[in-house]
């Protein structure tokens, strides 16, 4: 038995793709067009302090505007996830909260049954002693 050939594992943006002539290669993924219709390269990689310093001021301007577009996307997504928590753990409260009421509700009940239960025999000693069953037989 042959001994399988395996190809390492690359966790890069890297895809294969079949040319006309059926040779495998591997390539960055192609361009697409955003819905601007720009076409857009791979996605951005964090620039260093030292290739920030040698940026021109509009270079400068435009990179400080992306960092800070890219930070308010994370606040953003923090702020969510918080809420769907948040959301999440009150959702848990009320239905906890519904579960004690809909248990104190049937203990209402089953009392009031009792009680009325209660009232019944009592009306029904009563009659009994006023001989209001007295006609019936046993």
């Amino acid at each position: 038995m042959a001994p399988s050939l395996q190809l390492p594992v690359r966790r890069s943006a890297a895809i294969p793709f079949t040319d006309i002539f059926g040779s495998v290669t591997f390539s960055s993924p192609p361009l697409k067009p955003s819905k601007s219709g720009h076409y857009h390269g791979p996605p951005h990689q964090p620039m260093l302090e030292e290739q920030f310093q040698r940026l021109t001021g509009a270079e400068k301007r435009r990179e400080r505007r992306r960092r800070d577009a890219a930070r308010q996307r994370v606040r953003m997504n923090e702020k969510e996830s918080a809420l769907e928590e948040m959301t999440a753990l009150s959702e848990r409260k009320l239905r906890a909260l519904a579960k004690s009421r809909q248990v104190e509700c049937l203990e209402r009940l089953q009392l009031l049954d009792y009680r009325d239960c209660l009232q019944s025999a009592h009306e029904m000693e009563r009659d009994i002693a006023d001989g209001w069953y007295a006609g019936l037989p046993n």
